[in-house]
């Protein structure tokens, strides 16, 4: 009888060197020009994204960069922001003259449309959905006259979508809560995040700005918390906000705070380096472009570690929560996270023309998607299934057929295959974590308790 003791050794040894060149590469690239401007786009489940541009159409795409459907929404209307609503399934967008639209997001149809702006508002400049899709905001640009001369203001308004109606607006002829500019909108659940201000003090924006909360309850919005903050950078952050404060202090840092919400209450604050952009990551974490060109990792005590350094100003990164996209002018990288960066996929960008940096990325279910310039995508799918390479030998190392290898996810579901003379089988299972039983006849029936993790990796 052969020993069983090095087939469990090797065995253990594989499952825990599982080589790179055995594995499928983990994302799929897809890079494509378009002859128009995109305007705005949205992440869809299955590897799906739409995008709209400025002649007032929309497209939807698949993971292989064709087109599934393309629908003129409004001739020369640009949708400037859509949104994706998991619980209904549709797609809802705004376009500057103040039309609302309900899409289905299979087809692009209209499910519904209406005009939302009033008769003295002239345009929209800003739009945020809260996640179920009910209650959208917008500040709008109208005008007052005040001896002969029109003056520019801002409005903001609170729609429900579903009874196709406002439900609060509050502009400079609101009494006792003026409101002269609208610099953020942000929702947290039921509730609105905005930054305002209610002076025409235009330097004063640095010191003066509040960030405020409305809690929206039915056809009801009520603000219940207000702190003046100053003109800040900020992201939501499971249940906090985090912002931090433009102006520069004495020392050459920057007040950065973390709020409760929805009280405002702070929970933390303190002295960082200049931030460029936040980027959520998880419940309790989030990362930071600062301006010395790193990317860090922080946690909502503020305390900060570096990742990676990237370029300032030319650069656009996503996250979903494990994973990190990372888009340059000339290359993407996409990074797994788990106590430190290790790169999983490389992308080399090419031009024909002038190069753009990327605007904006977005992360979905399996996907990162970027903007570049005005009319490049490139987007980064993850692949449903890999292959992961096992190999039985005895402790003399030569390969053992006839072994029964059973895989075992953590979800409870299991493949099984036999070895041939060769050795080597190979599994297609989704990334994840394996259990692996062992079985051959005239050897003991081995459980190896150690996981075997099926990472994607680039090769």
């Amino acid at each position: 009888m052969r020993k069983v003791v090095g087939l469990v050794a090797f065995l253990l040894m594989l499952v825990l060197t599982l080589s790179p060149a055995y594995a499928q590469p983990s994302y799929n690239f897809i890079q494509k020009a378009f002859s128009k401007r995109i305007t705005s786009m949205a992440a869809l489940p299955d590897n799906k994204a739409v995008l709209c541009f400025g002649d007032g159409t929309c497209s939807l795409m698949d993971s292989s960069g064709n087109t599934l459907a393309n629908r003129l929404i409004n001739p020369d209307k640009e949708i400037f922001y859509i949104k994706y609503v998991p619980p209904s399934r549709i797609l809802v967008g705004v376009d500057r003259s103040g039309n609302i639209y309900l899409l289905n997001s299979s087809t692009l149809n209209i499910i519904d449309a209406f005009l939302a702006r009033k008769n003295d508002e002239e345009s929209f400049l800003m739009a945020s959905l809260s996640s179920d899709g009910r209650y959208l905001a917008v500040s709008s640009r109208y005008y007052v006259t005040v001896s002969g001369k029109r003056y520019p203001e801002t409005r903001l308004v609170v729609f429900d979508t579903q009874s196709k109606s406002r439900i609060f607006e509050r502009d400079l002829d609101t009494s006792n809560d003026i409101l002269v500019d609208v610099f953020s909108l942000d929702f947290w659940g039921s509730y609105l995040i905005a930054e305002t201000i209610d002076t025409k003090c235009e330097l004063c924006q640095l010191t003066d700005n509040k960030i405020e909360v409305y809690r929206i309850d039915g056809q009801n919005v009520k603000k219940v918390a207000s702190f003046q903050s100053g003109l800040t950078l900020k992201s939501v952050v499971g249940n906090f906000l985090v912002a931090q404060r433009v102006q520069q202090n004495s020392t050459g840092n920057y007040l950065t705070y973390v709020f409760n919400l929805p009280d405002l209450n702070i929970k933390v604050k303190r002295m960082l380096d200049k931030i460029q952009s936040f980027i959520p990551f998880t419940n309790d974490t989030f990362l930071a472009i600062f301006s010395d060109g790193t990317l860090r990792r922080c946690n909502l005590n503020l305390e900060c570690n570096n990742l990676v350094s990237v370029p300032l100003g030319r650069v656009a990164v996503a996250s979903d929560g494990s994973s990190i996209a990372i888009f340059k002018i000339d290359e993407v990288e996409i990074y797994s996270y788990n106590g430190g960066l290790s790169r999983t996929a490389y992308y080399q960008v090419s031009w024909d023309i002038a190069p753009s940096p990327p605007k904006t990325a977005v992360a979905s279910r399996g996907g990162f998607y970027s903007i570049y310039g005005d009319n490049m995508l490139v987007s980064a799918l993850q692949l449903t299934t890999i292959k992961l390479r096992l190999i039985v030998v005895d402790d003399q190392g030569r390969p053992v057929p006839g072994a029964v290898v059973e895989i075992i996810s953590s979800g409870g579901t299991s493949q099984s295959l036999i070895t041939n003379n060769n050795g080597p089988i190979i599994f297609e299972v989704p990334p994840g974590t394996y259990n692996i039983n062992v079985k051959k006849e005239a050897f003991r029936l081995n459980l190896l308790r150690r996981a075997s993790q099926a990472t994607p990796r680039s090769c």
